[in-house]
């Protein structure tokens, strides 16, 4: 199949066949198939989803365990449970090597990248009536996995203690039991940093917004391409600028730097690491990244295009990590400092949509490969729930330490994957058990009938028609006897109701000793004004006159 073809079938080829069979379930029995763990394994590992775009999955998944690792060296608050922490400021600060490590939070704008890429992916697919199902869906996904790992928080005091649990633990337990309430609506991002709940929900509510934006943009693009490209490039710029002007009005650090002075950091995180608008030019690039990939057949380059675009993107993501080298011992100017925070994470975002281009359109077979590799490809779809629980991790490993720790890299890098680790299994019981039985329950909620089963759903059809018959067999029976009560109150002559005498009894018939069955009174006929009983004998009829008594009454002659 060629590359194109296979981008535009934009689906798993078994993922057909698998949609049926759940289709044919009822709505209820899906419900119910939600929490199984074998069903949700067979998910994990073998989703329903583009397959050209796995790639994605695994800068996920480096991307995490780059953030996991910066997380480990640098919430350090507590300075007196380290031993040579101000002479690793000193070395650190000057190793050109320890870049990477320092500009761990662009790891976030990946992430965002990612969300935008898999939002625009499938716009073809979005309307205006579809847009609250799809936030119901996501709400869906992320909520519950937040109340997991809150829940498992605020019953670590009843297993954990430490030296250090009150400054880490207790604290944590203390702002989340005031503030808990921000992460359901997806707000928490609008306030400061010392007053979160956990450290890493800002991102959550960062990426519901998005979605929010996104949406928007989608439909908008959908009817007038034109208008809504112009709308997402404007809302880039204007997310870049603003950071750019808030860093330079609180002269604040161009990002994120190894800074010894904890509240430094947190106005850092207060201003800009945590507002959208710093990364809303990271989520518009993945947008514009969603909708060229699914145009690709129409949007082929030449061998000098991805020459150069290699180049550029490798000389991005270079000069970035190298940039604020030194900036930890000598601070920035404004000008400059506000000038690298308004791009650096736009910039950064571009040269990953770049390898993300080149593997999903197959121009880079073996990083694509090895990108998708099936275990990266799960550790990506794991993602979201690693983000939440690993710091759960951190906090209770810092609330118990009893030993002072010496700040070095192979003491850094030993924490790392102890943490790391503990994450990944724990992430893996969270999604399996809470983060895909609900996002199930988001999908049929937008996309299932609720139906009955078969012995309920006929029970409840008897007992709708036997209700319905009796109340037809009562207003048959009101009616007959409202027609009885008007056939006896009949006018006078002389203005007087006269009461209606009852009728004769039919009297059997004796013809030559043969007893013949009469049906009398079947219908009355006018005949020159009077009244003639029809009688039907043996199947023939006959017609007698009636006469009328003293009161005007007719009377079957027989």
């Amino acid at each position: 199949m060629a590359p194109a073809q296979r981008f535009q079938q934009g689906r798993n080829p078994k993922a057909p066949a698998a949609e049926m069979q759940d289709t044919n379930l009822g709505c209820l029995t899906n419900c119910l198939l939600s929490f199984s763990f074998a069903r949700n394994l067979r998910r994990l590992t073998d989703p329903v989803e583009p397959p050209e775009l796995g790639a994605a999955q695994g800068v996920q998944a480096i991307s995490m365990a780059w953030l996991i690792c910066g997380h480990t060296y640098f919430l350090t608050e507590n300075t007196h449970m380290f031993s040579g922490l101000l002479r690793a400021y000193d070395n650190i600060s000057s190793d050109i090597l320890f870049s990477p490590f320092v500009n761990y939070t662009l790891a976030a704008n990946t992430f965002f990248l990612v969300t935008g890429l898999f939002l625009a992916y499938k716009s073809e697919l979005y309307s205006y009536k579809s847009v609250f199902s799809i936030l119901l869906q996501k709400y869906f996904r992320m909520t519950p996995p937040f109340l997991a790992v809150l829940s498992v928080l605020l019953l670590l005091p009843l297993t954990s203690d430490g030296p250090f649990w009150q400054d880490y633990a207790g604290a944590e337990i203390e702002r989340c039991s005031a503030v808990w309430w921000t992460n359901l609506f997806y707000i928490s991002n609008f306030w400061n940093a010392e007053n979160m709940c956990l450290f890493v929900t800002w991102y959550p509510a960062t990426v519901i917004q998005y979605t929010i934006v996104g949406l928007i943009f989608l439909v908008v693009i959908k009817r007038n391409a034109k208008l809504g490209y112009s709308g997402v490039l404007g809302f880039a710029l204007a997310g870049c600028v603003v950071t750019g002007a808030i860093t330079f009005a609180k002269d604040l650090p161009p990002g994120n730097i190894f800074e010894p002075n904890y509240r430094e950091v947190e106005r850092l995180a207060t201003w800009i690491y945590h507002k959208p608008y710093t990364h809303l030019g990271s989520f518009c690039v993945g947008l514009g990244l969603g909708c060229l990939l699914s145009q690709f057949d129409k949007n082929r380059l030449s061998k000098l295009a991805y020459a150069m675009g290699w180049v550029a993107s490798l000389t991005t993501t270079s000069v970035l990590f190298h940039c604020g080298f030194g900036w930890s011992l000598e601070r920035a100017s404004p000008a400059g400092a506000s000038l690298y925070a308004a791009l650096h994470r736009t910039l950064w975002a571009l040269a990953v949509a770049w390898v993300l281009y080149a593997c999903c359109t197959l121009h880079a077979r073996l990083l694509n490969e090895w990108l998708s590799w099936g275990p990266l490809k799960v550790v990506g779809r794991l993602s979201y729930c690693m983000l939440l629980v690993h710091p759960l991790v951190i906090v209770s490993q810092k609330s118990q330490n009893r030993h002072i720790t010496f700040f070095s890299h192979f003491d850094m890098m030993h924490l790392f994957f102890g943490h790391y680790a503990v994450t990944l299994v724990m992430s893996f019981l969270v999604h399996l058990g809470v983060e895909e039985p609900f996002a199930q329950l988001g999908e049929l909620l937008g996309s299932c009938e609720v139906s009955c089963p078969p012995r309920l759903k006929q029970l409840t059809q008897n007992l709708y028609a036997s209700m319905t018959t009796q109340l037809r067999r009562r207003e048959r029976q009101q009616q007959q006897q409202q027609q009885a009560v008007s056939n006896r109150k009949e006018p006078s002559e002389g203005g007087k109701k006269a009461q209606q005498p009852p009728q004769p009894q039919q009297q059997p018939l004796d013809n030559h000793h043969t007893e013949i069955a009469i049906d009398v009174d079947v219908g009355r006929q006018l005949e020159n004004g009077t009244e003639v009983a029809v009688i039907k004998e043996n199947g023939r009829d006959t017609t007698r006159d009636g006469h009328r008594d003293s009161a005007g009454n007719p009377e079957a002659a027989v």
